[in-house]
């Protein structure tokens, strides 16, 4: 399940598009259902967002859109250095 961007957008400003993003996350949470809150734009919404329960979030707060072989170099380079902090 998405939480859209414009419910997130708002999620500090307007307690009825608060209330909705609590309601989807017990609704989820109840039926074993993940959720991803889409564009997640800052800090204090990404913080919002995770204490009302929220795992899981897409947006510019997190990286650009980007063509899948600059994720894919990206993702390489993460876990070579990943390997290289841990010895492996």
């Amino acid at each position: 399940m998405k939480i859209d961007r414009s419910y997130v957008h708002r999620v500090l400003v307007d307690p009825d598009d608060s209330a909705i993003v609590r309601a989807v996350l017990a609704l989820c949470d109840a039926l074993d259902l993940r959720v991803v809150a889409e564009g997640v734009e800052t800090s204090e919404q990404w913080a919002a967002l995770a204490g009302a329960g929220c795992t899981h979030f897409q947006g510019f707060l997190f990286g650009r859109p980007m063509p899948p072989p600059a994720l894919l170099y990206g993702l390489a380079a993460t876990h070579q250095a990943a390997l290289l902090r841990v010895g492996g």
